[in-house]
């Protein structure tokens, strides 16, 4: 068998690496440092090696590390003692040391000194207090601030994040919009804002949200919730008043970001929006394999190519087989409905700003030919569901999907479209709630597995539509699978069994359930809050 040579890498990196300035080149702008290299661990071929032979069990722990401070006589030190490794144990045993010696796993993260976010709300119900004021406890841990200077794979960013937990110790693009109802339910709308100028300020340097802030992630976004992150923080102000003069500027310096984003990044012919049928599809600027990937992902076996397996994580739903590994040809559900909204959230802040009225009508406009576009080819009648679409082909997805709770939510379908697809709710609902995908495939984003974003869409979808029984009692079930989980394990965590109503079974073909957790923790809180009404009590002094 043919065994790849290691050495002449660590000696040339070890030469380099003795000599060379940091490789992490950087332009400061307001005292925050902008990313213009990809990280050391990312270009490392060494690093890249320990992952063909399967050194550590998530490679997102090799994707996220730091280069240790070392003097030229250390580096060397470790490169002669690697060799020696080598030849006397075999190739794993020497790039493991390699690693460990030149690298460390730094937790730059910093926790966030906020009085908003100590625990101060409870609920009366005895039933629902323990998981809710476990979630209170959580919004500290899941706030953090990064350095203005990062010597990993995070991108610095000037405001406190939000992260989901466990390993995902970052910020996620769509995951924090589903925290932001009840963040601003609970009087936290300065850190919901923060995050939002986050994004803005990624927009504004990098061109795009990446799917997270590593930059490993800046090939691709996710679902782009922006529009309705401003929106939330414009209507929150709007209930109790007027927009303040500095809200209105805030939203002119917003406004261009976002209407770019739209234009040039999801609206691009050669990359995202499919002309012929005026739908758009998920996308990865790079055909190479994820490295922040974990080692029981078979890339090969996920999707067609690696563009198709990044295209998948770009809509948040990795992995389903509703895309059948070619999510860069499929024409979503998801992310079209999304932008429907975008389209109408650009003219909605058009006017607002008072922009030429032709400016304001092009969104409209765009929006019903969006909509009537999805009618054309994501409507199936004689299943009564949306479905994604195969757009060379023009093939509907075999595969019924949560997804299709999606244009309910936002008013996209026809009242006798809503009727048909809340008809169906009996494929997808089970004893704990809403299953992802009808099909048990073994991915996580199919059977039995349920999500936060779904049961958002969905029982928000039901209850836009006068569907109120359908809608509590969805978010009854969310409720309840989130408390027992809780109660079995206490954990809040990324995802549940629907069919059980519980903690998903682990067969060790993806990475293990996260517990933490941020949108289940958003969701449970607008569930129990919003829809099943139970009120919530302050307790601070």
């Amino acid at each position: 068998m043919h065994t790849k040579i290691i050495a002449l890498p660590i000696v040339l990196l070890m030469s380099w690496s003795a000599s060379a300035a940091p490789l992490c080149s950087q332009i400061f702008t307001s005292g925050i440092s902008i990313h213009t290299r990809s990280s050391q661990a990312l270009m490392d071929p060494v690093v890249d090696r320990a992952r063909e032979l399967n050194l550590w069990d998530d490679f997102k722990t090799l994707a996220d590390l730091s280069l240790r401070t070392l003097s030229s006589s250390q580096k060397e030190a470790i490169a002669k003692q690697t060799q020696i490794l080598r030849q006397q144990q075999g190739e794993k045993v020497a790039t493991k040391y390699w690693i460990e010696s030149m690298y460390e796993h730094r937790r730059e993260l910093l926790p966030v000194q906020d009085p908003t976010l100590k625990s101060q709300w409870t609920v009366k119900s005895p039933d629902h207090r323990a998981t809710f004021e476990h979630i209170e406890t959580m919004w500290a841990e899941l706030t953090r601030q990064t350095p203005k200077d990062t010597t990993s794979s995070l991108i610095p960013l000037p405001h406190p994040l939000l992260i989901p937990g466990a390993r995902f110790q970052e910020g996620y693009y769509w995951d924090s919009y589903f925290a932001f109802p009840a963040l601003l339910k609970t009087g936290r709308q300065d850190i919901v804002k923060g995050q939002v100028d986050n994004f803005l300020f990624l927009l504004k340097n990098y061109g795009l949200i990446p799917n997270g802030t590593r930059d490993y992630y800046l090939t691709r976004s996710q679902p782009p919730l922006i529009s309705q992150m401003v929106r939330l923080v414009l209507e929150h102000e709007m209930a109790k008043g007027e927009l303040s003069p500095s809200t209105r500027q805030w939203l002119a310096e917003a406004y261009p970001l976002i209407k770019k984003d739209y234009e040039q990044f999801w609206m691009n012919p050669q990359t995202r929006y499919d002309k012929r049928t005026g739908l758009n599809h998920f996308w990865d600027s790079s055909n190479t394999p994820r490295p922040e990937r974990h080692s029981s992902d078979k890339e090969t076996e996920i999707a067609h190519t690696f563009r198709d397996v990044k295209a998948e994580a770009e809509s948040g739903k990795d992995f389903t087989e509703a895309f059948e590994g070619r999510a860069s040809e499929y024409g979503a559900v998801s992310l079209n409905s999304i932008l429907f909204q975008v389209e109408r959230d650009l003219a909605w802040m058009g006017r607002l700003l008072n922009k030429d009225s032709i400016e304001v009508q092009g969104f409209e406009t765009a929006s019903v030919a969006r909509q009537k576009a999805m009618d054309k080819y994501m409507w199936d009648q004689s299943s009564q569901v949306y479905r994604d679409v195969h757009l060379p082909t023009l093939r509907k997805s075999q595969v019924v999907t949560a997804d299709t709770f999606m244009p309910l939510h936002y008013k996209i379908a026809s009242d006798a479209q809503a009727k048909g697809v809340m008809s169906q709710l009996v494929r997808l609902e089970r004893k704990g709630g809403i299953m992802s995908a009808e099909k048990d495939t073994g991915k996580q984003w199919d059977a039995p597995y349920g999500w936060a974003p779904h049961h958002f869409f969905a029982i928000s979808g039901a209850l836009k539509y006068g569907y109120q029984k359908e809608g509590v009692r969805l978010a009854g079930k969310w409720v309840q699978s989130v408390e027992t989980i809780y109660q079995e394990t206490g954990k809040v965590i990324e995802k549940i069994d629907a069919v059980r109503g519980g903690v998903p079974h682990e067969a060790g073909d993806k990475y293990p359930t996260q517990d933490g957790f941020l949108w289940t923790n958003g969701v449970y809180v607008w569930a129990l809050t919003n829809v099943l009404k139970v009120p919530i009590i302050h307790t601070a002094h």
